[in-house]
């Protein structure tokens, strides 16, 4: 006898109904309580209010310096256009001067150019026997371009062997800059017996803040020996020794002791400029040509005037290509790179106008390389705090632990090694010579810029943008909205 299966009663569905509308009514409750994306947005804000007002501190403290006369940076020649003066060059024997000879006279000119204490300055062959010294606006061409062509030969001269009496008078008398007869004096030591040059300054006095600037060389050893015996003679009767340089007599200081070692260094009253100049001759060695100077003439830039609007304008650009490109990829957290692009552009930009204060950069070639660079950095890192991000959320991760992996641990990672990329270019900055010291204070300024950036733009703003990612129906990086609700609750 078969067992007839009971149905249930009309009274026991409709419990059962009833039953599950409570429960869906609850679920809908629980979740109109939930923060909505735009509420948990505006809470994230406020607790991020200091970080932001500091980065909108920061970038009026930027404009402000780029915007204030007397401030700002000063414009290379491919920027802002300047002045050029032509070089004619000769030789003393009437003959040609060949294509050899003035390669070597070009590079010997940008060699001195690159160690002169104004920036931006460049060499151009223009003819057969013509060169072009090309000066930003912001420096006189004409001082430039005398500077960097003399001959540049150095020589040390006993001044009691001077056979020019009249140029002898004058400075035992203290004057400087006395002119030289040829054949009238025999030197001990010259441009080829020196190894290295250098620019040294310090203050005029204990009491006084003023600086002065002088000029350091290094003898080889057979110039070190002579001068080391002919300081020892002279200084019972404090002799002098004559800097001549291209035949004239720069300084003539009297010798109190013997000088051992062939490390030499004088002054004759040189502005930084004057000191550097000198310094970049030296270093460079003698030019073998003789060049004579044309007027300046003006020298235009496409961009010239438009600079800073143009720069701002690429970096608006790239900041929204970097967004685009993040956001695709990573989800909301990618638009981290284009704020960070723009923030770090305005920052560097400020620290540049704080530099050239010091005459460090000028808005030249190297300083526009370093700052694509630098830009360059900054997508990557902000690309891999959200690319961080993405991961642990495509993983499972909750949004508030999600954050804290990108915030804490990627962008920490990152900041760590621009640290210490940072402090190699700050140290390379003070060692390095001629441009290499111009490139390097451009990189520190942009690595020192994303690094200010990180606490105050990248990890704050990325925390801003998926704060509603809790809320959506598919978080930014796929992950149902069940997984992370319910994580983020936990």
């Amino acid at each position: 006898m078969s067992k007839e299966t009971k149905k249930p009663t009309g009274a026991g569905t409709n419990a059962t109904a009833t039953s599950k509308t409570e429960k869906k009514a609850k679920a809908e409750a629980k979740a109109a309580s939930r923060p909505k994306p735009k509420g948990r947005i505006a809470t994230e804000l406020s607790r991020q209010g200091g970080a932001i007002a500091c980065t909108v501190l920061l970038v009026l403290l930027s404009a402000v310096a780029l915007a204030v006369p007397g401030w700002g940076v000063p414009l290379g020649t491919l920027l802002g256009g300047g002045n050029q003066v032509t070089l004619t060059a000769t030789k003393s024997d009437g003959s040609e001067v060949s294509a050899d000879e003035l390669a070597s006279a070009r590079a010997n000119l940008q060699k001195r150019a690159d160690a002169l204490f104004e920036k931006g300055v460049s060499v151009k062959q223009t003819g057969d026997d013509a060169l072009s010294v090309r000066v930003p606006a912001s420096d006189d061409a004409a001082t430039v371009a005398s500077s960097i062509a003399g001959a540049g030969k150095v020589e040390l001269v006993r001044v009691d062997a001077i056979g020019d009496a009249d140029a002898l008078a004058q400075i035992q008398a203290g004057t400087t800059n006395v002119r030289l007869k040829d054949g009238t004096y025999t030197a001990f030591a010259s441009s080829d017996n020196i190894t290295d040059s250098r620019v040294v300054s310090g203050t005029s006095s204990a009491r006084s803040s003023s600086m002065v600037y002088a000029v350091g060389i290094t003898l080889d050893s057979a110039a070190a020996k002579q001068l080391a015996d002919i300081t020892a003679e002279l200084s019972s009767s404090y002799g002098r020794i004559a800097v001549v340089v291209d035949g004239t007599v720069v300084t003539a200081p009297q010798v109190s002791q013997k000088i051992e070692g062939g490390q030499v260094t004088f002054s004759g009253g040189f502005t930084r400029s004057q000191a550097y100049a000198l310094a970049a001759e030296i270093s460079a060695g003698p030019i073998r040509v003789t060049l004579a100077a044309s007027n300046p003439e003006p020298l235009s830039s496409g961009l010239s005037g438009q600079a800073l609007p143009a720069a701002i304008a690429a970096a608006v650009v790239l900041a929204l290509l970097a967004g685009l490109v993040c956001s695709r990829l990573f989800g909301r957290a990618g638009w981290v790179a284009a704020l960070s692009v723009i923030v770090t552009l305005v920052l560097q930009l400020g620290a540049f106008a704080v530099l050239a204060q010091f005459g460090y950069v000028i808005l030249g070639t190297y300083e526009l390389a370093a700052v694509v660079v630098c830009e360059l950095v900054s997508i990557v890192s902000s690309g891999f705090a959200a690319a961080r991000y993405a991961s642990e959320r495509r993983g499972g991760s909750s949004v508030r632990k999600a954050q804290q992996e990108a915030c804490d641990h990627a962008i920490g990672r990152i900041a760590l090694v621009e640290a210490v990329l940072c402090v190699v270019a700050i140290v390379c900055a003070f060692v390095a010579p001629g441009v290499w010291r111009e490139l390097s204070w451009a990189l520190s300024a942009g690595l020192l810029a994303d690094l200010v950036s990180m606490p105050l733009v990248k990890a704050p703003m990325l925390r801003v943008l998926t704060a509603a990612d809790a809320e959506a129906g598919v978080a930014a990086a796929g992950v149902s909205l069940d997984a992370g609700a319910s994580a983020d609750e936990e």
